[in-house]
């Protein structure tokens, strides 16, 4: 059947206007996001949709769902302007007895390690995969032993950051930078290393029994 270039460049026509309208009208919305800096979790892009004494309601760029997090659990809101809103409240009842500017150095430690360190928390990850997979040919029950050993094992361990890993070496005796910094570096390691663990296992699982039959 033969090419109708009328058609064709209709078509095209019709996608430029469409794409021209999503960069028109969605996309502002989205570079007009806030940045949500978490405690002890990475940050997220939201819209802002109110802010009162103990709550923040906020959306997802370009969502309606609305959702609430509690103040104490959170740090601050940094415009796309670069200023930034300190939100973060002491919550005694928590037994939260940080100050907000203890906070600020703490907070620079998770940040920098979010920036820092996934290489090598990707790196001990995967590891995870070995372990896992080597665990697997111990069975359903026991299987689970030798990557689970590993996961604590490796949750004793100290943090090693280097200045290569987005550490700041003028703050290390800064102890609520130090802290934020391993909290954080911690946290991704493990949390990346339970699921290759998982995974390992996994795969092991299925290869033992498909090449062994499950003998």
């Amino acid at each position: 059947m033969p090419i109708n270039l009328f058609e064709l460049g209709l078509g095209m026509f019709k996608q430029v206007v469409l794409t021209s309208f999503f960069l028109l009208f969605l996309v502002p919305d989205f570079v007009a996001q806030d940045t949500l800096i978490l405690i002890d979790r990475p940050y997220k892009f939201i819209d802002v949709v109110e802010l009162n004494d103990s709550m923040l309601v906020y959306a997802k760029p370009g969502k309606r769902r609305l959702k609430y997090i509690e103040r104490d659990k959170a740090y601050s809101i940094r415009g796309t302007n670069k200023e930034e809103q300190i939100i973060y409240i002491i919550d005694t009842l928590e037994g939260n007895y940080v100050s907000a500017w203890d906070m600020k150095y703490y907070i620079e430690g998770q940040l920098d390690a979010l920036h820092g360190y996934k290489g090598k928390a990707n790196k001990i990850a995967a590891s995870g995969i070995f372990f896992g997979a080597s665990g697997s040919v111990l069975g359903l029950f026991y299987g689970p032993i030798a990557p689970t050993l590993y996961i604590i094992f490796q949750s004793t361990k100290k943090i090693r950051a280097k200045p290569k890993h987005n550490f700041n070496a003028d703050k290390v005796q800064d102890d609520m930078y130090v802290l934020g910094y391993n909290t954080m570096a911690r946290r991704m390691t493990m949390k990346k290393l339970y699921w290759t663990s998982l995974s390992g296992y996994a795969i092991g699982l299925v290869t033992y029994t498909i090449l062994f039959g499950g003998k």
